[in-house]
């Protein structure tokens, strides 16, 4: 007796009933070999289709971790049988064309690991191997604007945001440690950038501690700031201006092409202002003029006065404020004058603060080698710094300053 088993079409093996068959128990177990069919009947339509156990076009192929599909959810697995959602595939994947979004909410997940051996993995790759592969679009507008977005660069090591081909609004060199803003400057600093508009700042920081600092430069040229007008600033501070070394100004030597010339400002204990110049006694008295900006920058207290006659006489100040400065003599000559007083606001000033800025940060570091060896030798006789001038660990403990292992790219600050 022969009978011709039908299966539904997710079946890739059709065996036929054959005789050796014979009822062993209830559930009608098959005893005897029973000889594969070589088509299966489409009850769809009638035809016969075939079947192979390694993928064939047009042909039936069995269910396995190549090809899975769950009948409990009707999700698909490639490389897997336990698919996590409507196409899981265990492995790598290759498209040959774009992948598209429905939705403009939708987007891509990144798993932290691999779901297959638990370890971590890098969320993306931009290259298969090689270091100089061509430089090649992470991230773009749309087709229309292919060049607006973020590129990446084997061969320079660098990402760059960039509004149109060779635009670059923002670059991140990996191998300088750097980034360029809107094209910056050229160089090796660590963060360049360049801005236009007259109230527009290219670098701006800022901080909310009692004693922060907004912008901390290191090293032979730690901040450098420029402007192309006159009357710009290539650095300015919203607050006070601090330095541990001299604040000076450059000029140009006139003679001498290899040098420049470096005048450093007056310092003191106060914030000082002042005006100077050159008067002359008549009927031996001299009343001076104030100049308007002076009167409105300067403290109405502590206005002091000095005069130097120019000539064979003595000359002394009567009296001396914000509105008036009166100078007599005994005889009628020029003197010069130098008029100090404190600036506005800033009267309270105290020289002597809590130490922020001599605090060592790494342990078995050089602490502040730009500073000069007699500044650096205050440090070891006050016990911050050790002999060698790295920092004392001892005092550290005593004061809670918490001493890090240096990272490489920073120095012993």
């Amino acid at each position: 007796m022969r009978r011709t088993l039908y299966t539904n079409l997710s079946l890739a093996v059709l065996c036929s009933a054959v005789s050796g068959m014979q009822a062993a128990s209830s559930n009608q177990r098959i005893t005897a070999a029973i000889p594969c069919a070589a088509s299966v009947r489409d009850q769809s339509g009638g035809a016969c289709l075939r079947a192979s156990s390694t993928p064939t076009l047009g042909s039936l192929y069995p269910l396995s971790t190549d090809l899975f599909l769950d009948p409990a959810t009707g999700w698909t697995g490639l490389g897997t049988t336990n698919p996590l959602a409507r196409l899981t595939v265990g492995g790598d994947a290759l498209l040959d064309g774009d992948l598209r979004f429905g939705g403009v909410t939708d987007g891509i997940q990144f798993s932290s690991i691999n779901p297959l051996s638990e370890a971590p993995v890098p969320m993306m790759r931009l290259f298969q191997f090689g270091t100089s592969n061509p430089d090649r679009m992470v991230f773009a507008h749309s087709d229309a604007y292919s060049d607006w977005g973020l590129e990446y660069s084997d061969a320079g090591d660098r990402f760059t945001f960039q509004a149109g081909a060779g635009a670059e609004v923002l670059t991140i060199d990996l191998t300088r440690r750097n980034v360029t803003v809107d094209g910056g400057l050229l160089g090796t600093s660590t963060l360049l950038a360049k801005t236009a508009g007259a109230s527009n700042a290219a670098i701006r920081g800022s901080s909310t501690a009692t004693t922060g600092i907004g912008i901390e430069g290191f090293g032979a040229t730690g901040v450098v700031g420029g402007t192309t007008q006159p009357g710009g600033y290539g650095v300015s501070a919203l607050g006070g201006l601090g330095a541990t070394g001299l604040k000076t100004f450059q000029q140009p030597h006139p003679t001498d092409a290899t040098k420049e010339i470096r005048y450093v400002a007056l310092e003191g204990n106060e914030a000082g202002t002042y005006f100077r110049g050159t008067s002359r006694l008549e009927g031996g008295v001299a009343l001076l003029e104030i100049p308007e900006d002076f009167r409105l920058v300067t403290e109405p207290e502590g206005i002091t006065v000095q005069v130097t006659p120019l000539g064979n006489a003595r000359a002394w100040v009567e009296e001396q404020s914000l509105g008036r400065i009166v100078v007599r003599g005994d005889r009628d000559v020029r003197f010069n004058y130098f008029v100090n007083g404190v600036r506005f606001g800033f009267g309270g000033h105290q020289p002597i603060q809590t130490n922020e800025r001599f605090v060592p940060r790494y342990r078995d570091v050089p602490f502040h080698p730009e500073l000069p060896g007699a500044v650096r030798d205050l440090l070891v006789e006050s016990g911050v710094l050790n002999a060698d001038y790295t920092p004392n660990e001892a005092t550290a403990d005593r004061h809670g300053w918490t001493l890090r292992d240096r990272p490489d790219s920073e120095t012993g600050r």
